[in-house]
């Protein structure tokens, strides 16, 4: 990762604490956000906890990336969410002297995160892909394989709010497996940066 977008990525998570020391008064209630009652006790009914969000990512020129990530996940409690969802990005780059090659990875993740603050939460999460690569035989062709890899990942993630239900999200994670599966991995580093909207 190049140090600038280290850099801005750090900086926007300290710059969140702003927000969030503003909102330590709040209680963090799923009654309330989700508009589920106003009557104490009220339980909110299962698709009050469903949460709806995902992530995207776009990186034009040599390589071109493309990530498309939908996430749903279901608030266990206040505090505690579980989710789940696909992913699929699409890669292509070119070597000098070799035609450019373009590659199709699909898998999918889950995670499990808990908000130790009304906008921060720590995150672990497992993603599993089904990633295209080439190799050369024993006679020396370059072919095109397939392969599964798993990727082990911790994190936190911070939320913007924009709207009464709906939110900004800034995700870190580091991939614990990266140095083991690096020769296959789309992702060029152990970690992995993430913006997206979550309902």
């Amino acid at each position: 990762m190049k140090p600038t977008t280290l850099f801005t990525a750090a900086f926007l998570f300290f710059l969140s604490f702003t927000a969030l020391a503003q909102d330590q008064a709040e209680t963090d209630s799923l009654y309330r956000r989700r508009g589920a009652a106003d009557v104490p006790g009220a339980r909110p009914n299962w698709m009050e906890r469903i949460t709806l969000g995902g992530n995207f990512g776009l990186s034009l020129g040599n390589p071109t990336y493309i990530n498309l990530a939908p996430l749903v996940g279901y608030r266990l409690t206040d505090k505690f969410t579980v989710a789940g969802g696909v992913t699929y990005i699409y890669s292509r780059v070119r070597y000098a002297g070799y035609p450019a090659f373009s590659n199709s990875i699909y898998g999918g993740r889950a995670n499990v995160q808990y908000a130790i603050m009304p906008r921060f939460a720590p995150i672990v999460e497992y993603e599993a892909l089904n990633v295209g690569y080439q190799e050369f035989t024993d006679t020396g062709t370059l072919v095109e394989a397939r392969r599964w890899i798993g990727n082990p990942m911790v994190g936190a993630t911070v939320l913007f709010p924009i709207g009464r239900r709906s939110n900004f999200g800034l995700t870190a994670l580091y991939n614990l497996n990266y140095t083991a599966n690096r020769a296959y991995s789309p992702y060029g580093s152990p970690w992995v940066v993430r913006a997206g909207f979550m309902l």
